[in-house]
């Protein structure tokens, strides 16, 4: 250390010296910028530290949110199934309803028919009077045996 500080000594009083007082102001100019480039090194050194904590909280972000859209689509496919299976299921049902549906319009055309066709006495009210058709139809219809 005592070396530097010989050397530094003897640097300064060179630079008080008559013939290099021209170059005081560009040293002084020359520190001036130095001083400047340190500060705007420290200044940079900060803003790079802010945007790597920023850039570490986004990478986290990220993961998260990578989390989060596996497990929604894990639930999106689980969901995507049942709707199909409700639909599969509401199809066949419909289908048996479109059948049952067939059957009875063919039963009730067959009562019908058979209704028309047979020869029926004209029935008489408990009041005596005549039963309308629709009435005699009914009344042979629950009388009917079942097949």
């Amino acid at each position: 250390m005592p070396a530097v500080a010989h050397q530094l000594h003897r640097v300064l009083r060179t630079l008080h010296r008559p013939h290099t007082l021209p170059l005081c102001p560009q040293v002084q100019q020359l520190n001036d910028s130095l001083d400047l480039a340190a500060k705007r090194f420290a200044s940079e050194i900060a803003n790079n530290k802010t945007a790597r904590g920023q850039i570490n909280e986004l990478r986290r972000e990220r993961k998260r949110f990578k989390q989060l859209m596996a497990q929604y689509k894990s639930r999106m496919s689980n969901v995507e199934r049942q709707v199909q299976q409700v639909v599969g299921d509401s199809q066949g049902w419909l289908e048996e309803r479109q059948e049952y549906v067939t059957r009875i319009e063919d039963l009730q055309n067959q009562v019908s028919t058979n209704l028309k066709s047979a020869d029926f006495a004209p029935c008489a009210g408990p009041d005596g009077s005549e039963c309308n058709y629709d009435r005699a139809m009914t009344h042979r219809y629950l009388l009917m045996p079942a097949r």
